[in-house]
């Protein structure tokens, strides 16, 4: 079970908070070692299904207490009362709106510690529906670069794409990291789109 709250609110990051994504790749990359199984286990978490992806301001722990207040004022935050709550919804969950307009969906946990499971709202404001390889896939890959395993590949795509679009020479011996770095920055800005295949 991966959770980036702490209980009793689970809220799987790495499938549902961009925000979460980018900074524990940025830390994954940093570390001395990464076991090629930590990440793995890591993607599989995701799962394989369709999901709705968090692209607003909010960090986890502001999401969290957002919800968390709602969920005392209403005196439905013990485990007893919010299980009530949610048996009386016809699907078995209920949804919450949170300050910055986005929808958050409540539903019952799986774990002893971590009994209120939460995720954004199909199509909520705030967020992308992303299918589960193509996420995968860019984690992997952004990962993948960030620790520059296959210097050589990256530099070359980097290299062509110069050439081509901008009228560049090559990156020579000593590679710039930067361009990496804009690139997730740039490709970070295209939130545009409702749904990415």
């Amino acid at each position: 079970m991966i959770s980036c709250l702490k209980p009793p609110i689970l809220l799987n990051g790495w499938k549902h908070h961009l925000g979460y994504v980018s900074r524990m790749i940025v830390l994954l990359c940093e570390r001395e070692t990464v076991s090629k199984e930590e990440i793995s286990r890591t993607l599989k978490s995701i799962g394989g299904s369709q999901f709705d992806l968090y692209t607003g301001n909010l960090n986890e722990a502001g999401i969290s207490d957002q919800i968390t207040a709602k969920l005392k004022n209403n005196k439905i935050f013990s485990k007893t009362r919010y299980f009530e709550w949610l048996d009386t919804a016809d699907k078995g969950f209920h949804n919450i709106s949170i300050d910055d307009g986005s929808v958050w969906t409540m539903l019952k946990g799986n774990f002893d510690d971590y009994y209120i499971h939460i995720h954004p709202a199909r199509y909520s404001p705030n967020t992308i529906r992303v299918k589960a390889n193509p996420w995968k896939s860019a984690i992997a890959s952004l990962i993948y670069c960030k620790m520059n395993i296959n210097k050589a590949c990256i530099k070359s795509v980097i290299n062509r794409s110069r050439e081509v679009f901008a009228g560049l020479g090559p990156v020579h011996e000593k590679f710039d990291h930067t361009i990496i770095d804009l690139i997730g920055i740039i490709a970070g800005r295209y939130n545009d789109f409702k749904t990415i295949s």
